[in-house]
């Protein structure tokens, strides 16, 4: 995940913890989006004792009102996995929200992992990598009204057999990569509509000169995966 703020290029990555198995969240910056320094160590780490006692794996990062917010993938110690919420000053230091998960957290519930999130106009709108009980997986959709507390779309998944997604706002337009059996795939939508309807696929290298392009000419974000 990396964010640009028109000179410095941020990085936020999910790395495995070298005290113990589990995965934890380090930190990067660069000057030219190519060569990067990493911060000594991780910025977001399981906590004992909490929901996500187990490991915790990037998600999606925005800066809004001058301060970084998080969604990253969690789960706890019994395996069950759900989307916490954290926030932070500088990008380092990271408060996560005391009623963490802000979605699942069940086992009956449907579960779902990295997040991609917008704030578009009023709303927070947030795709995720979803899976049912039977196992079929899919892109959700859902939307906030502060980033804590989300409505899931009644007509979610969105995105049938697809997952890992990565969702961006280029003027009216949403982008969406994601990730299925044949590969990396790419579908577009226009807003205003809150529940786009993804429907066309392009090739896996088209895909990634437009990431490049706008990581390097219009400074939007996307996540590394």
């Amino acid at each position: 995940m990396v964010l640009f703020d028109g000179a410095t290029y941020r990085m936020w990555y999910t790395g495995l913890s070298s005290a113990a198995s589990s995965s934890v969240i380090g930190y990067a910056t660069s000057s030219d989006g190519v060569n990067w320094t990493k911060y000594p160590t991780p910025v977001l780490t399981p906590t004992p004792g909490t929901w996500d006692n187990r490991s915790i794996r990037m998600g999606w990062v925005i800066f809004d009102g001058g301060v970084f917010k998080m969604w990253y993938d969690s789960t706890s110690a019994a395996g069950i996995e759900g989307i916490s919420y954290a926030t932070s000053i500088d990008g380092i230091s990271w408060t996560k929200y005391v009623g963490n998960p802000v979605v699942g957290g069940g086992r009956s519930a449907y579960s779902s992992a990295y997040p991609s999130v917008i704030e578009d106009g009023p709303l927070y709108k947030r795709w995720y990598s979803g899976q049912d009980a039977r196992q079929n997986a899919g892109v959700g959709f859902a939307y906030s009204d502060d980033g804590l507390h989300w409505t899931k779309d009644t007509g979610s998944p969105v995105l049938n057999a697809a997952g890992n997604e990565c969702v961006v706002l280029v003027g009216t337009i949403y982008l969406m990569y994601y990730g299925t059996f044949r590969g990396f795939e790419y579908s577009a939508a226009t807003s205003p509509s809150v529940v786009p309807e993804f429907q066309a696929n392009i090739g896996y290298f088209i895909v990634l000169i437009f990431l490049a392009s706008i990581l390097v000419m219009r400074g939007y974000h996307f996540r590394r995966k």
